[in-house]
């Protein structure tokens, strides 16, 4: 799989995926569920691609 996320990219997924996984386990309840999305940048960040981040590249100049 060829990446599409340069160091800086994989950088701040993965401190926004670790900062809301962290918050999920800080919270009580329902709360504790919305920082689950933390797993999504984390899991973007360890592979380098992004299908987001596909979609709004440019191909060509």
């Amino acid at each position: 799989m060829i990446r599409n996320l340069d160091d800086f990219d994989r950088l701040a997924r993965f401190l926004l995926g670790a900062a809301l996984l962290a918050n999920a386990l800080h919270m009580d309840g329902t709360e504790g569920w919305w920082g689950l999305l933390g797993v999504l940048p984390l899991m973007s960040a360890m592979a380098g691609w992004c299908p987001f981040a596909s979609l709004s590249a440019r191909n060509g100049p």
